[in-house]
């Protein structure tokens, strides 16, 4: 990879005349993450910009130069797979360099375009599938349903707006290095009152468990594919494989699997209301359900209004009807939407943008399959948010942060309509801390997440401290993986909440199903313990329809880790610890990744660790300081492991 990376570099240095690093320096890994913001700025500009000169010669002459071909065949060979799986923090540095250098050449060459009208839809559309043929992105069917879905989208946004490519990128993709001079206009703030005193030591629990205790089922990513067909090809060429239109094959190892497929496949609905049975037979206690989003499949590119919309009565309804007598509070996912990620502003009214059509489904069908009072329909049907009171003293606040979502095209369009749904969520708190409410936060997206608007990211934090004794809980999915978050102040980097992540329903990608069940105290709704049920998807696939799945609890959470409670301040303790023992930390990693037979064979060795450490202590790009310390602390454990020569994890 260092190597072909050299190339591609050598290649813009011999062939094009620009001035870029040495092969060395791309050949020392240490010294390309040493390497400054402005210093990789700089490598992806020097590329980009001679492929956006060859880009536009090509779109001019409709021939390749030598140097076009040259630079696309190498760049294209050296991205890893992974760079189009994974979001930007989880990428290797090279992926991350070839992503941005890749995302400004394309994004230059499409702004410069659209708002001098200097091409027609079709010149577009070829550009484009150009660009994902010679980089190997995705297939030439995928492209053009995602160019058809989102290019009007894209055209509005450009020709409304003043926005450029430097933006695009450096907000979308939201490497630091990428993000130099994007528009101050992409930052705002919300009013926070400022009554309650800057924290001054990590929150602590004091409850204890009880008889009385509450238990949450959450549920999160169920992604039902209505076109899911075991035996289909389950290794494809797509995003997402299993599916009708890949036909069956004989080769049994790439046959998907009766009950779902740890490869890119989503869930049928057999698999679904066989779940949902399981846990009305395993748990009889249940007080609430929530549901944290992501209904539709991740077959993006083809989606329709009414594929959307089937997907969603089908999947509501079903909910309703395997468990009948428990209050249900959902949230919307990313993938919910006309096209995949994109919530339009309400000043957005347009029929082929507007997202209003899919906020009153959620309302007709939130409000009479789920029971939420007919005064959540208001902010409903603005946004997809509300907020009820399921009992005298506990509040739940549902977010729609899926407009915080990089990939969102309406950022670009108006960011600071980002600011109307925070300050509606501070000013939901403030009314609960005045009631003396205790409050369950559940939204789709982590905060900590890469693909979370840094400034969204940067307020939201700012709101859950200043609101620290209020929140007893926050709830998120989206990343398909078992994970958490701390939330720490600015000042002081005191630990205030933690976001639990409940990972998914379907095995997309690698993990095993899996559900989530948290134990409550019945006064403030603290989180006291949490149990993790999956299962193992191998063993179900062999018995196929002859067998239902055996589900099992994985681990409860003070048990497997030996916590006194799960306090913010004890849950600080233990990222310490996860520092300081690497087979703790590998333990926490197993988990995260479901326990599944693939996701156990992945390799993690000491880079993979780290990253999983820093995520846990970062909500915001902003408050890297936990992060720093806790790598310091596992840099220095394993350098006195090497010294007493005790083996590589």
């Amino acid at each position: 990879m260092k190597l072909q990376i050299a190339v591609v570099l050598a290649l813009a240095n011999c062939v094009l005349g620009y001035t870029l690093p040495t092969v060395h320096d791309f050949q020392n890994t240490e010294r390309m993450l040493k390497a400054d913001d402005q210093e990789l700025s700089e490598m992806c500009d020097n590329v980009s910009d001679a492929l956006e000169v060859e880009y536009s010669n090509f779109l001019k002459t409709g021939v390749e130069s030598r140097a076009l071909k040259d630079l696309t065949y190498v760049l294209g060979n050296a991205h890893t797979n992974n760079m189009m799986r994974y979001e930007v923090e989880n990428m290797e540095i090279q992926d991350r360099i070839i992503t941005c250098t890749l995302c400004r050449s394309t994004m230059n060459v499409m702004v410069r375009s659209i708002r001098n009208d200097e091409l027609e839809r079709d010149e577009y559309l070829n550009f484009v599938l150009y660009v994902c043929t010679v980089f190997n992105l995705y297939t030439l069917e995928v492209c053009q349903g995602s160019f058809d879905l989102h290019f009007p989208i894209i055209e509005h946004v450009i020709k409304s707006t003043n926005i450029t490519s430097r933006d695009i990128c450096g907000v979308m993709l939201q490497a630091s290095f990428c993000s130099i001079n994007t528009s101050p206009s992409f930052s705002f703030s919300v009013e926070i009152d400022k009554t309650l005193e800057e924290a001054t030591e990590h929150k602590n629990l004091i409850a204890e468990p009880s008889s009385e205790d509450i238990h949450v089922l959450q549920l999160t990513d169920i992604h039902y594919d209505p076109l899911y067909v075991a035996g289909s090809l389950a290794a494809c060429d797509e995003p997402m494989c299993c599916r009708r239109e890949a036909g069956n094959v004989e080769d049994k190892s790439l046959q998907a699997g009766y009950w779902t497929d740890y490869r890119d496949c989503d869930t049928p609905r057999w698999m679904i209301a066989d779940s949902f049975q399981a846990i009305n037979e395993q748990h009889k206690n249940l007080d609430y359900i929530y549901f944290t989003g992501d209904v539709v499949d991740h077959a993006v590119w083809s989606t329709s209004y009414d594929y959307i919309k089937d997907s969603l009565l089908d999947q509501y309804k079903l909910l309703h009807s395997s468990f009948p007598n428990h209050q249900l509070f959902p949230c919307i996912g990313n993938h919910e939407s006309q096209p995949l990620n994109q919530f339009a502003p309400p000043s957005v009214t347009e029929e082929e943008f507007t997202t209003k059509w899919l906020y009153d489904i959620l309302a007709d069908t939130w409000i009479s399959e789920f029971g939420l009072p007919e005064e959540t329909r208001a902010t409903i049907t603005k946004g997809g948010y509300y907020t009820v009171v399921p009992k005298k003293g506990f509040r739940v606040i549902a977010l729609n942060n899926n407009d915080c979502y990089t990939f969102n095209w309406w950022l670009f369009y108006d960011p600071g309509y980002l600011v109307e749904q925070l300050q509606w969520f501070h000013d939901t708190l403030k009314i609960a801390e005045e009631a003396g409410e205790h409050v369950h936060v559940l939204a789709h997206i982590p905060s900590g997440a890469g693909s979370c608007f840094k400034s969204w990211s940067e307020e939201y934090t700012r709101i859950i401290e200043r609101y620290r004794n209020t929140i007893s809980g926050i709830f998120n999915g989206h990343t398909h993986i078992d994970e958490m978050n701390i939330f720490y102040s600015e000042k002081g980097n005191y630990a205030s909440n933690v976001g639990w992540n409940g990972g998914s329903l379907t095995p997309y990608s690698y993990t095993n199903p899996n559900y989530r069940i948290y134990i409550c105290d019945p006064k403030e709704m603290q989180v006291l313990d949490h149990e993790t049920w999956i299962f193992n998807l191998t063993e179900a696939n062999i018995h196929g329809a002859d067998k239902r799945p055996q589900w099992y609890k994985e681990y409860s959470f003070k048990e497997a880790f030996g916590v006194q409670d799960l306090s913010p301040k004890s849950i600080d303790e233990l990222f310490e610890r996860f520092a300081r023992d690497p087979e703790l930390l590998m333990k926490y990693h197993n988990f995260k990744k479901g326990m599944s037979d693939p996701g156990l064979a992945m390799p993690c060795g000491h880079n993979c660790l780290k990253n999983d450490l820093c995520n846990l202590a970062v909500t915001t790009f902003k408050n890297q300081k936990r992060c720093k310390e806790l790598l310091a602390i596992y840099d220095a454990t394993v350098l006195n492991m090497k010294r007493r020569r005790t083996p590589k994890y």
